[in-house]
């Protein structure tokens, strides 16, 4: 039987990939976890409370954590997955895992049961993507600080759900040279929950039609976070993914979000995202581009949309 699969641009032997956990700690763990069928491993986030930990037993040095990633690529022939390849491309890389997920779950101990996004939906003071754009930027600053004087240029990346939120910290702090969105979520919010088959949107499209004398005022919170009202604000280069057919981010809802870019904006477009086709393997031109531009090494083609699809995405 072919159990062979691809995730994250890897191509794997299964779908067996088991996730961050204190396994990995230990590289004998590694080991074994490769022995027992794993196809590849996922290590662990570092975080900044362990960068900047008075106590010493609390403490994680990112040049010791980053060693062990080595060592690790070394021990086993399956990937080691912990961004390392942008980190071999010579980026400086800080991850996230924000409020309410991974090592971050507590932070929203009491989803809705209607879904992660409709947490705390009543008004924009209380919505989790408040708080999920805030950790982005906390992290961009983090990021900032941490690796001041090791960089050339700074450059924020977000796919499908966390595009969405790279976008709208990088309105709101104003701290990349490059902005890098796959697929972007949240935009259009009019139109998003009538085009998606699948993820938030089709939660947030469950709940209005479970709840429709609720429309009014859920939607006036979505369109406080509509990624089109944030998309004018940013001021550096922007590279954006997208798939022709995508059942969780439409490719109309990606346009609208381009079409509002006043700064030069690239868009690369792909047959599929979000599904488990062949196709998208494409998405692996998608990384190669971006890496390239982030280096410098490459100039970005602006590209516009036509005026006509813009009035239709923009529901003029």
């Amino acid at each position: 039987m072919d159990l062979t699969t691809r995730y994250l641009g890897l191509s794997l032997r299964s779908p067996l990939v088991p996730s961050a956990s204190p396994l990995s700690e230990k590289l004998e763990n590694v080991r074994e976890m490769e022995q027992a069928g794993a196809a590849a491993v996922v290590f662990h986030s570092l975080f900044e409370e362990q960068i900047e930990a008075t106590a010493p037993e609390c403490r994680v040095d990112p040049k010791t954590y980053l060693e062990h990633i080595a060592k690790a690529k070394r021990t086993v022939a399956i990937p080691i997955i912990a961004q390392w390849k942008w980190a071999e491309a010579g980026y400086n890389v800080a991850g996230i895992d924000i409020r309410g997920f991974g090592r971050s779950a507590a932070a929203v101990p009491a989803p809705s049961r209607w879904g992660y996004v409709l947490t705390g939906i009543e008004s924009p003071e209380t919505s989790v993507l408040r708080g999920a754009v805030c950790d982005y930027g906390r992290t961009m600053q983090l990021a900032r600080d941490l690796f001041a004087g090791q960089t050339a240029r700074r450059l924020t990346y977000g796919f499908s759900f966390a595009g969405g939120l790279a976008l709208m910290a990088e309105a709101l702090w104003d701290m990349s040279d490059l902005l890098v969105l796959g697929v972007p979520t949240f935009g259009w919010a009019e139109r998003r929950y009538f085009l998606v088959k699948s993820g938030s949107g089709a939660e947030i499209a469950h709940y209005l039609k479970e709840r429709p004398e609720a429309t009014e005022d859920i939607m006036l919170v979505l369109r406080y976070f509509d990624a089109v009202n944030f998309a004018g604000m940013v001021s550096c280069e922007t590279l954006i993914g997208l798939g022709l057919n995508d059942p969780v981010v439409p490719a109309e809802t990606v346009y609208s979000i381009a079409n509002h870019f006043a700064a030069p904006c690239e868009i690369m477009e792909f047959p599929v995202s979000h599904t488990a086709l062949p196709e998208e393997q494409r998405w692996e031109e998608f990384e190669t581009r971006w890496l390239a531009l982030g280096r410098g090494e490459s100039k970005l083609r602006p590209l516009r949309v036509a005026k006509s699809r813009r009035k239709k995405l923009d529901g003029g």
